[in-house]
């Protein structure tokens, strides 16, 4: 919280009552709070104190279009927090003071401290006078992102950073580099229907499982430690042509074995003998078909002429007890 509203703030505690109804007022810039102002609800019910607080901090800030007071009613306003990180926080004065910390851009773009000002230069903690061309000061949004905000990097490692300070257009990043907007990236909750936390399958690589832990730049960090575009990373579904997981099911692209779902994905089934099918070779189990069913007794007459019984029906084939498939020409029924 700023030094001014800071003082405030202690002023009006110090005259609440336990039973005193109190106010807030929050100064609003970009639709983000940068900072709340408390006072007594007055007797017309108003919280004139801080909204006349909030509005001489917004004029000494400029006052611009992009900075409103907004009444945010509380009972009990929360202590003074500082600072969630280690943050460089700008000043509540539209014009440059001593003792306001700045970044100079003519030799290291480091932060420091103004010592003096005089003809419109600055004397910095270096023991260097700078002109005011040099002299930035921070603020605290650019772009929508917030001082103390998580990004991501994409200028060399695509790494995750917080947001130290921000100044003359740029943003110095906990990594303790200065970086341009267009090296600076949101982190979002979600992307073309994903969120962050989902369990997806990534098809660049190895087909693998994987959460996705960040979405940002249009793009998805996996669980795996890599990034993916999304034309990589498909939904895990529950059922596929009325095939769901968990179900048995024929698949006759190598051995017609009967297997079950395990995932179903990117329009492929993972099978339990960890291979990915295409709908064209996974089949569904039947109960009966062509006037047999399961569990029936028949005979078999394409080898052995034996009295069998049918043990599963797919595809239009039967599965006997010997372990063999039988189109239905080669099943007679028994009669008895």
């Amino acid at each position: 919280m700023k030094f001014s509203a800071f003082l405030f703030t202690l002023g009006a505690l110090s005259s609440f009552t336990l039973n005193a109804q109190t106010c807030a007022v929050d100064l609003v810039e970009f639709g983000s709070v940068i900072d709340t102002f408390y006072a007594q609800v007055d007797q017309n019910g108003r919280c004139r104190d801080a909204l006349r607080e909030c509005a001489r901090v917004r004029q000494q800030m400029g006052a611009g279009t992009n900075l409103t007071c907004q009444v945010a009613s509380v009972v009990n306003p929360p202590a003074p927090q500082p600072p969630r990180r280690d943050v460089f926080m700008p000043m509540p004065s539209a014009t440059i003071m001593v003792g306001e910390q700045v970044m100079e851009d003519y030799n290291t773009r480091t932060i420091q401290r103004v010592q003096a000002i005089s003809a419109n230069r600055y004397l910095l903690d270096d023991g260097q006078w700078y002109s005011a061309s040099y002299i930035n000061k921070l603020k605290h949004s650019l772009n929508g992102i917030q001082l103390g905000e998580d990004v991501m990097e994409d200028y060399n490692t695509r790494s995750f950073l917080y947001v130290k300070a921000i100044a003359d257009n740029l943003f110095l990043l906990s990594d303790d580099q200065w970086y341009s907007t267009q090296y600076v990236n949101r982190l979002e909750r979600s992307l073309n229907g994903f969120v962050v936390g989902e369990r997806v399958l990534e098809d660049y690589n190895t087909r693998s499982f994987a959460t996705i832990e960040a979405i940002s730049d249009g793009l998805f960090f996996l669980s795996d430690g890599q990034w993916y575009s999304p034309q990589y990373i498909n939904k895990i579904v529950n059922s596929l042509n009325g095939i769901s997981i968990g179900q048995e099911v024929m698949e006759d692209y190598n051995t017609r074995t009967i297997q079950r779902v395990v995932e179903i994905a990117d329009n492929l089934f993972l099978l339990e003998d960890g291979q990915w099918y295409s709908p064209q070779y996974v089949s569904r189990l039947e109960q009966s078909y062509n006037g047999f069913y399961v569990g029936q007794t028949v005979t078999e007459t394409y080898n052995t002429m034996s009295i069998r019984r049918i043990v599963a029906i797919s595809d239009g084939l039967f599965l006997l007890d010997d372990g063999q498939w039988y189109s239905s020409q080669y099943i007679n029924r028994v009669i008895r």
